[in-house]
């Protein structure tokens, strides 16, 4: 036969076979089936809000060069491919992407998702705006990200996700799964990450499945059943990635195409489901099918799954259904199962024996920092937010808030993202901090102008009241003049306005009439509107004017409210964008309103396009014509000056009705205002006030530009506000907030210049303060890091540091003011500058009180002793590094940015600065420091579970399985958030920290903790890039220097709790501080100088912290409590704490108190009543788990029982004075 004819008979039969292909419908609609083994199918995509690319990229899949990745598509492709069978299933986790997605939607596709998730089609699993990290992470964190996604999820959908799914973090804390499992009301909690050993061992026992414990103090009643997936959290061993460009082999079931497969992959499917069952508790098993990004095209993976439950339920061996893991929790519950049970965490984390997952508990430290710092503030600024008053429109901490949740993401406080990825998630905090700073700032200035503990009204009817004026100075440098619409502040309604401008040319002027005063906030974008409370009338006689005019404002006389305007109207127009103006049809006459950051109204004639203004013909008062600072908008000023005034000015001339309009009048903060003096303030409109800056206001503008000034870079001793010159009569205020709901008493430090220095508390009291000098590696840092993160040069150099105690209440602040001493003053005794004593040879004694340390020859701590406690202790601090695996030689695992392996187990040991770690000997660098001690610790230490518990470590071991060391230094490495400890039975030594980062005691009476990271090699585990952070400058680059604080004290066997849960609580929440000046030394007398929130005396009990205080969009508050402490950890204070609701808001009338699950989403007790109760095996009798009854209604006293975090709205009946900012 020829080729020819060959080729043309396959051909016809190529034919024959397309002809024969039928349709094959596909059974999809099985349900769990008795007697049989059940694989659930759970169709899921993992995808990260950051790492090699940053979350914008991922979600509109751009930078493909990194990863291709898509969201978007995975979204867009998803919906379609679950409507083609209702059978279909899916599970989405991360808030953060979906959110975006669906304010993208029509109406249409929300309603059809709506359904979908209402059916159970698509379920919201987590609920988290990300998938957070959970050892890296403070608890606060943990639970704010949370509440934001369930909050989205409720209201938007009416769910409440019900199941954890942790499948991707390095290791799992107890805390989040008694936390945010258990106490956000999860019923069950799936995760991958455990010890390769430890899998391996529970393989054997079928402990993979067990009830989890993760809490001693508070029992069973916070146990959450734990899946362990036997692998990972991709599909099933066999070959089942369907994605298009995946290179498993589909399911080719038509018989008259080429490689028909049904059998064989019917075969694999059911060996990878015995294999797994082999393992497992029960006759059901998960096959997750999914994995990192996967779905971008849905109807791949969606046909090929039909097929295979189609065709192994026909096979009949196993039973396969769509299923997500509600309903697998649901069949696991109902199996009526005694589980293994767990206790503590899943810390540390190894996947081979030279893995261990423990670097990244330091890696990136200082973006670490900017979190925890960022996240202290959030919780002030949200207390400050409710003080002042929330509104839809105005300044809030929503973006501080959203940048934080996607910070607490797997891949970025972790330190385990590229570098690039890292800029990201630290420029979105920055964002969200200089909005949150905004209202901080403003809520500052109105408690200080009021000290209301209600609600906040006008900061300025206080401020106000200096001087007869107020002058106001704008600027735009295009032509023509423009008219902006001003916002003015004001407490009294019978008023006179004036304005003029020397440039306005000779033009027929008109009137117009019904200017209406409204209560106003300033929000984001400087815009709200507030209920009318007056209306007043602008009049104008028609006349030809040279060179200037004015008009007035004055209590309207009747009800008549209107824009009154002439036939020959002039034109109204809004303007949109810099140059861009529109003006509106001639028949119009209306003021545009301001409705946002450069848009302003302008005044155009009919016909000659001139200038044209509504004026009066009074005595004129000038212009002021100024230069422009840098950044600002223009050059040429118009002065609108607003008198109090007792009568009302008459109209000189009837005016005309055209159409009725409302206009509004605002007033537009700038930044950098500054106040016009007392002494430039003339007493007739013939004396104008001179004025030089964007804006000159009255007092509080001063203060609500300059309050501000606050001091993030404080760390390397750049503060400009306490920088200041206090040699001309000026003193810098220095206002210190407590968030914190007890007194606190502490030191602060700021950098000053002059060696002469005196500081008073609020009462005008002298307190005592020391000079201490700036060391010059200090002040070469602050040079390089102000210039390469500001981009500006500081100037002069501070030479002091100075220190001074400050006493601050709960929720509330204190002001102390620091001046110059006059030459002829006396020298206070209570300004001291230190001067070092000791000699070189010898040795040297630090500390006038109880506490002393001592220094030997060489200047190394020897001895620690405090002669209150009792206690004495040998005591020696020192740094050392460890010289990174590079993964040469036999063994390629290196360290990097998730793994720590040091090149042997024996440090260099080393004394200096934590960075710039050197490289040039072609080592990378993990820079660790050590406290030792004589104390006899057994190999035991205890460290925190992300900021709350303490759990028991010992070196060496693991309580579920016989380890093999392999790693003697990284696998005993743990997270420490709060802390780490060790004791001998007479004394504890404790070290609490400023930052997540890495610990352990790897000899006895040692404490070791790693500061910095510094290396040269990728380690393997994805993200292609060695952590070598570094600081460019001029276009040279070295190491990143990191400046940080650890903090060390050794207490009597059984005492160390108070210290370390308190202080504790304070380094969680520093002070905020914030300056401005004062000039002739009257500033306290025209402010609130001292303020708490709380009943003046009451605070919270030692034992109890304030986590959130939040007020919601519907104007009730989200209010958390936490009991500090442990059963058992303090004799004292693991106790029943009470707190007093209506000492904590004493000026408000609390209407209705609801208590909800951790994360607000729902009625604690609905949640209790619905919450799946496990049971374990072998589980003892708990002890009595102690915890607060309900709120009674009539006395509003709250209770908490050891380590209980309860969470409330709260709604008042009555919220006095409900003027905003």
């Amino acid at each position: 036969m020829g080729p020819v004819r060959l080729a043309l008979l396959l051909s016809v039969a190529a034919v024959l076979a397309a002809a024969g292909a039928v349709y094959i419908p596909y059974n999809t609609s099985a349900g769990v089936v008795p007697g049989k083994l059940n694989v659930h199918v759970v169709p899921h995509t993992h995808d990260d809000v950051g790492w090699l690319k940053t979350v914008d990229q991922y979600y509109v899949g751009s930078n493909n060069s990194i990863q291709g990745a898509c969201v978007q598509n995975v979204l867009d492709s998803l919906i379609p491919a679950l409507l083609k069978d209702e059978n279909r299933k899916f599970i989405y986790v991360e808030q953060a992407f979906f959110q975006r997605w669906w304010r993208n939607q029509n109406d249409m596709i929300k309603d059809t998702v709506k359904g979908l998730i209402s059916s159970g089609r698509l379920e919201l699993i987590n609920g988290g705006m990300c998938m957070h990290d959970e050892a890296a992470v403070h608890y606060i964190d943990m639970i704010d990200q949370t509440t934001l996604g369930h909050k989205y999820i409720k209201e938007e959908f009416g769910q409440i996700p019900r199941i954890g799914w942790q499948i991707d973090p390095f290791g799992h804390s107890a805390v989040q799964a008694y936390l945010l499992g258990a106490e956000v009301g999860f019923d069950a909690f799936y995760f991958f990450r455990i010890d390769y050993q430890d899998r391996d061992t529970r393989k054997g026992t079928k402990e993979l499945e067990v009830v989890w414990r993760g809490s001693k103090t508070l029992g069973s009643s916070a146990d959450i059943f734990a899946g362990i997936f036997p692998k990972n959290y991709e599909p099933p061993p066999g070959d089942f990635y369907f994605e298009v460009d995946d290179n498993s082999p589909v399911v080719q079931d038509d018989p008259l195409l080429f490689d028909y497969n049904v059998e064989e992959r019917v075969n694999d499917f059911v060996a990878a489901a015995v294999a797994q069952a082999n393992i497992t508790r029960t006759n059901h098993i998960m096959f997750t099918m999914g994995t990192d990004f996967k779905y971008q095209y849905a109807e791949s993976w969606f046909r090929n799954m039909d097929k295979l439950i189609h065709y192994v339920n026909k096979d009949g061996r196993i039973n396969a259904l769509y299923s997500t893991p509600s309903i697998y929790t649901d069949a696991k519950y109902a199996a009526n199962e005694q589980w293994p049970l767990k206790t503590n965490d899943f810390f540390p984390y190894a996947d081979n024996p030279n893995a261990y997952w423990t670097g990244y508990f330091t890696s990136r430290p200082a973006l670490k920092r900017y979190v925890r710092m960022m996240s202290g503030y959030y919780l002030a600024a949200r207390q400050l937010e409710f003080f002042k008053g929330r509104y839809s429109s105005g300044l809030s901490t929503d973006s501080l808030g959203d940048a934080l949740a996607l910070a607490q993401h797997h891949d970025a406080v972790t330190g385990t993202e590229k570098q690039h990825v890292a800029n990201d998630y630290a420029k979105r905090l920055s964002i969200g901090y200089t909005q949150a700073q905004e209202l901080v700032s403003t809520s500052l200035a109105c408690l200080t102008e009021s000290g209301s503990k209600s609600r906040c009204a006008s900061p300025v009817t206080k401020f106000s009241q200096v001087s007869p004026w107020l002058v106001f100075i704008l600027f735009y440098q295009m032509a023509p003049i423009l008219f902006f619409a001003l916002r003015i502040l004001m407490m009294r309604i019978t008023l006179r306005v004036e304005g003029v401008s020397s440039r306005l040319p000779m033009s027929l002027l008109r009137g117009i009439s019904n200017v209406e005063l409204r209560e106003v906030d300033v929000d984001a974008q400087f815009q709200s509107h507030g209920p009318v409370v007056s209306s007043c009338a602008v009049s104008a006689e028609c006349s030809s004017l040279q060179g200037g005019g004015q008009f007035s404002v004055h209590e309207c006389p009747g009800s008549g409210q209107l824009i009154e305007c002439p036939e020959e109207l002039c034109q109204f127009g809004s303007q949109q964008g810099v140059g861009q103006i529109s003006v509106l049809t001639e028949e119009l006459c209306q003021f545009g309103s301001q409705q946002g950051v450069g848009q302003i109204s302008v005044l155009t004639g009919p016909g000659n396009g001139q200038l044209n203004g509504c004026l009066e013909d009074h005595n004129q008062i000038g212009c002021q014509q100024v230069g422009a600072l840098a950044g600002n908008l223009g050059s040429v000023a118009d002065c609108e000056v607003l008198l109090p005034r007792e009568s009302p000015v008459a109209a000189t001339s009837p005016p005309l009705l055209l159409r009725p309009k409302p206009i509004q009048v605002y007033f537009r903060r700038r930044r950098g205002a500054r106040r016009v003096e007392e002494t430039a303030l003339g007493s007739s409109p013939s004396q104008p006030p001179a004025a030089a800056v964007n804006v000159s206001t009255s007092r509080v503008s001063e203060f609500l530009s300059s309050i501000t000034k606050e001091c993030l870079l404080l760390n390397v001793t750049y503060c400009p506000p306490s920088e200041m010159d206090l040699t001309k009569g000026k003193s810098l205020v220095v206002l210190v907030y407590n968030s914190l709901g007890w007194k606190r008493e502490d030191v602060i430090r700021i950098p000053v210049f002059s060696d002469s220095i005196v500081v008073h508390d609020s009462e005008g009291r002298e307190i005592e303060s020391q000079l201490l000098p700036i060391a010059t590696a200090s002040l070469n840092i602050r040079e390089k890091h102000v210039k390469a993160y500001l981009g500006t040069t500081p100037g002069a150099k501070p030479k002091f540091w100075l220190a001074f105690p400050v006493s601050v209440p709960p929720l509330g602040f204190n002001t102390y003011f620091v001046s110059n001493l006059k030459k002829s003053a006396h020298i206070s005794s209570k300004s001291t500058q230190y001067s070092p004593q000791g000699s070189e040879s010898s040795n040297l004694q630090v500390g006038q009180g109880n506490l002393k340390l001592q220094y030997n020859e060489a200047g190394k701590l020897s001895l620690y002793s405090d002669s209150k406690t009792m206690v004495q202790a040998n005591f020696e601090q020192k740094y050392k590094y460890y010289i990174g695996q590079d993964g040469n030689g036999s063994d390629p695992q290196a360290s990097g940015a998730y793994i720590f392996r040091p090149n042997g187990t024996v440090p260099i040991s080393t004394d200096g600065q934590v960075g710039p770690i050197p490289v040039d000997d072609g080592n990378g660098k993990e820079v660790a420091t050590e406290i030792v001690t004589n104390m006899v610790t057994n190999k035991t230490f205890y460290t925190d579970s992300s900021g709350r518990d303490f759990i028991k470590r010992i070196r060496d071991y693991r309580s579920e399985w016989k380890i093999e060391v392999h790693q003697p230094i990284a696998g005993n490495y743990y997270p420490v958030n709060l802390g780490i400890y060790v004791e001998d039975g007479s004394k504890e030594l404790s070290v609490l920290v400023d930052r997540s980062i890495g610990g352990s005691s790897i000899k006895d009476g040692q404490i070791e903790l790693m500061l910095h990271r510094r290396l040269l090699h990728d380690d393997g585990k994805g993200v292609a890039e060695a952590l070598n952070e570094t600081v460019c400058l001029d276009k040279q680059c070295e190491g990143l220097i990191i400046q940080g604080k650890y903090y060390v004290k050794i207490d009597p066997q059984g005492e160390g709790a108070r210290w370390r849960r308190t202080f504790g609580q304070e380094i969680y929440s520093p002070l905020l501080l914030a300056f401005t000046e004062q000039d002739g030394g009257n500033w306290a007398n025209s402010h609130v100088a001292k303020f708490s929130a709380m009943d003046s005396t009451y605070s919270l009990p030692d034992n109890v912290a304030m986590l959130t205080l939040q007020e919601l969009e519907d104007g009730s508050v989200l209010l958390r409590f936490a009991h500090l402490y442990e059963a058992g950890e303090d004799k004292d204070l693991s106790s029943l704490a009470s707190i007093d609701l209506k000492r904590v808001f004493p000026e408000k009338k609390i209407g209705k108190v609801i208590e909800t699950s951790l994360s607000a989403n729902q009625e604690r007790a609905a949640m209790e009543k619905k919450r799946l109760k496990w049971k374990a095996q072998g589980s003892a009798a708990d002890e009595k788990v102690v915890r607060g009854g309900p709120v009674d209604p009539s006395k509003l006293v709250v209770e908490l029982g050891p380590m209980e975090i309860r969470t409330f709205i709260v709604s008042f009946d009555h919220i006095s004075d409900k003027q905003q900012l």
